[in-house]
């Protein structure tokens, strides 16, 4: 994991600006003024979180990250529910808020990586003046606190211009979301609008991006003898060749 830039300023008032379209009373200005005040307690955050392994499979750092990130939903008022995300090890967390207006969002990141055990002891997190390091800071433990400080700086606001508001945490994106694709696709059907806190390459918001599919082929040859009759057996490897 490259050591990553944190322009969090820009970013938590962008990810307020997003979930409010734009409806809130407070100007764009006023909006980042509060992004700023809210960036200490960020970073704290994103510290608690890094400093927990949660390799994917890692069930003691997951379920500890797990409970206190329902714990944080819960302070913030949303009603959560959390699944075994089975095969793999910890929970789908959904947290739900209501609010009194039509349009849906759903708000979502995973809170696993892609680090073994005792990582976090090694590197635990650090700042210098520009960026912040540590195992899974970016991708995407501060994915993680931007969602959460985000719905913090709403609730500030007392901003209830939403029908639904949903976030989900899942533990198990870096080897393919075995446990929670099946929840991701339902709830991003459920949605209006779907944000990803995946962090991008570059500082930009994507709406595009690659993925991962899987295909299984299964191709029968057919038996024949080699030397008396070769023309009439199929050889299934080659037939495989040929579709790929």
């Amino acid at each position: 994991m490259h050591p990553r830039s944190f322009p969090t300023v820009a970013a938590l008032g962008f990810s307020l600006l997003s979930l409010s379209a734009l409806a809130a009373d407070l100007s764009p200005d006023q909006l980042l003024n509060k992004a700023q005040a809210e960036q200490k307690a960020y970073l704290a955050t994103v510290k608690e979180l890094v400093d927990v392994d949660t390799g994917t499979g890692q069930a003691p750092g997951l379920k500890t990250v797990s409970a206190l990130l329902v714990e944080r939903l819960k302070a913030l008022g949303a009603e959560v529910t959390t699944t075994p995300a089975d095969p793999s090890a910890g929970d789908n967390i959904v947290g739900t808020f209501k609010g009194n207006g039509t349009r849906s969002f759903l708000l979502m990141v995973h809170y696993d990586t892609v680090f073994g055990p005792g990582t976090a002891a090694r590197r635990p997190f650090r700042l210098d003046s520009e960026r912040a390091y540590g195992p899974g800071v970016a991708d995407a433990k501060g994915g993680v606190a931007m969602i959460l400080h985000s719905l913090k700086l709403l609730q500030d606001q007392q901003f209830k211009d939403f029908g639904t508001l949903t976030v989900l945490f899942n533990p198990d994106e870096e080897t393919g979301s075995s446990g929670s694709k099946k929840v991701i696709a339902e709830l991003a059907r459920q949605h209006d609008y779907v944000f990803s806190y995946e962090p991008p390459d570059k500082d930009a918001v994507t709406v595009a991006t690659n993925g991962i599919n899987g295909l299984l082929l299964d191709v029968k040859g057919k038996s024949s003898h080699a030397g008396s009759a070769p023309e009439a057996g199929r050889n299934a490897a080659i037939e495989l060749a040929h579709q790929m």
